[in-house]
Formats: C-alpha cells, structure tokens, sequence
C-alpha cells in the first residue's frame, strides 16, 4: 500500500498523522520539526557542494527516515550548514556496509556478511 494513504493527506489533520505516524512526535513539537527541517537544509547544502566543490563531509548523515513538509521551511536562510572539516572517505566495503539492507549481505565478502545480521557485533567505522 502507498505510504502516504497512512496520513490522509487529503484530511484534515493530516501535518498531525505525518509526524505522529513518520516520527512518533506530536505535530505541536516545534522544536523537533524545527530539528528536522535543520537536518534536511543541511542535506541539501551538503548535495550541492558535493556537486559543485566535491564533498562536504564524508561523516555527515540525515538522520531520519523522513522529510519535512515544505510548511515547515520557515526561516531556512539562517541556518547554517557548516560541515566538519578535514573527513576522510569510508573504504569501498564500508560504503556497502552503510548503505546495504542486511538482506543483500550476499553482494559482500563471505568475512563480512555475517556482520550485517550478528546482534552481537557492534560496527564501529574508523573515521582516521
């Protein structure tokens, strides 16, 4: 089924149900949805400079699932998208390991497939 059906968007309430349902916040929560709004800006600063100057910053992540309503890109000039400096590339496996759903541990080597799914095991990438 289409995710956004789960929202209703077409509803009255529908800004309440995307965050309750996408985020477990309630829609009230300024200061989360101001969180998010940051984090995604940024995401867009740090595609155009990947672009354009090449990469902002090899550690830098959106972290969530999910993106704001434009209704809530207010202020956006001034926030700022500073990114740490310095950041070195992940290693060709690494990158597969961020980006692989478990399900296709099968793409990597057999050493390191186990690691997708081991509960146990805690991933640590060496950023130095």
């Amino acid at each position: 089924m289409y995710q956004w059906l789960c929202c209703r968007l077409w509803e009255t309430g529908w800004k309440q149900r995307y965050y309750k349902n996408k985020f477990d916040v309630d829609a009230s929560d300024e200061k989360f949805r101001r969180k998010v709004v940051q984090s995604y800006v940024e995401g867009l600063c740090w595609v155009l400079r990947y672009y354009y100057q090449g990469c902002a910053s090899w550690n830098w992540y959106y972290p969530f699932h999910y993106a704001p309503f434009a209704s809530d890109f207010e202020g956006i000039a001034d926030m700022p998208s500073d990114f740490e400096k310095g950041s070195k590339p992940f290693k060709p496996l690494e990158q597969l390991m961020g980006v692989f759903p478990a399900a296709s541990g099968n793409f990597l080597p057999p050493t390191w497939r186990k690691l997708m799914t081991d509960p146990v095991r805690i991933l640590v990438v060496s950023t130095l």
